[in-house]
């Protein structure tokens, strides 16, 4: 049986009094997280429900750990979501990484978007289990009810900051507890919002979605650094001004360079440079039609597609 109600409503009343201090981790009690590629939350939304790895027709962009992937095939029969997001998945896997990067693995969360469930009306489905941590790579036992629940450890799940040495390992784990619902688990009812890091990739993601009805989503842009880590590179600044692009984009944490692989790209016009994260314009394009399709890759790495947006340069 599924936790109940109470006991779901009580834990979300205990922790938000707990975590009220820490805006990072604001609102993440109220919620269970699912992140995934852009365009594999564009196919999510479209077809109005999370399906899990065993039956979903084409895994669009396969971030998971191909090295832990079999170690629990029972897994695959899941949909699977953790208690919190910013954990040792996110770390690995999130935002583009450099190249050089001997972390690089291809393909990865590039553009990473999160898609946020409501933690009561999730836990407490008839088909919803939780695990003490990684479900796949550590084929820990399914578990429901209350008494199991009382046993998981928040203080583990939720924490947040520098471990010391003995203990990295064991808080590692508990971050990576999930929830996991048979087969798939349908937006309706269950879905909060989408969130993007930056409001260029909830633009993105709406153009992917441009021939869809979503007025009943949600968007969101991220406030406060509370869902991603940000460790990979990004676009930060994106519009058009006087049919040039111009835009801004972010270093990765790891395996820094002095400059990276950047392609643009709009009709049937491509070029590639070699940048230093800052501020650029591409006079080399000039495309004034508001509807044109622009594209731009960071490190082999598509960072934007779709749209851009004219500025009016500000007359002072």
């Amino acid at each position: 049986m599924a936790i109940s109600i109470a006991r779901a409503q009580r834990h979300i009343r205990e922790w938000n009094e707990k975590l009220a201090r820490y805006p990072s981790r604001n609102g993440w009690v109220n919620s269970l997280f699912h992140a995934c590629q852009i365009e594999t939350a564009a196919e999510i939304v479209r077809q109005r429900k999370v399906v899990c790895r065993q039956h979903v027709p084409i895994v669009l962009c396969d971030v998971a750990n191909q090295g832990a992937l079999w170690n629990n095939p029972a897994a695959h029969e899941y949909v699977r979501l953790y208690f919190r997001p910013k954990n040792s998945f996110h770390f690995k896997t999130e935002g583009i990484k450099s190249n050089s990067d001997p972390y690089r693995v291809n393909p990865h969360m590039a553009i990473p978007v999160m898609l946020v469930f409501d933690f009561t009306s999730v836990i407490t489905l008839a088909d919803s289990f939780f695990v003490s941590g990684n479900f796949a790579s550590q084929a820990l036992a399914l578990l429901q009810g209350d008494t199991n629940f009382d046993g998981l450890n928040f203080n583990y799940i939720y924490h947040d900051s520098a471990v010391s040495q003995d203990m990295m390992q064991t808080i590692r784990d508990a971050r990576m507890a999930e929830v996991v619902v048979r087969n798939e688990l349908p937006l309706a009812h269950h879905l909060r919002a989408v969130v993007c890091r930056t409001i260029h990739e909830e633009r993105m993601l709406r153009y992917l979605l441009r021939n869809v009805d979503v007025s009943d989503v949600r968007f969101a842009v991220e406030k406060g650094g509370s869902l991603f880590l940000r460790r990979g590179s990004y676009i930060t600044e994106l519009y058009t001004r006087g049919g040039e692009l111009h835009f801004d984009f972010t270093a990765p944490s790891t395996a820094r360079k002095d400059k990276y692989s950047v392609t643009v790209s709009c009709g049937n016009s491509r070029f590639a440079f070699s940048l230093e994260p800052s501020s650029w314009r591409v006079p080399q394009i000039v495309n004034p039609d508001p509807s044109a399709e622009w594209k731009i890759e960071i490190e082999g790495c598509t960072a934007y597609l779709g749209p851009v947006p004219a500025t009016v340069p500000v007359v002072r």
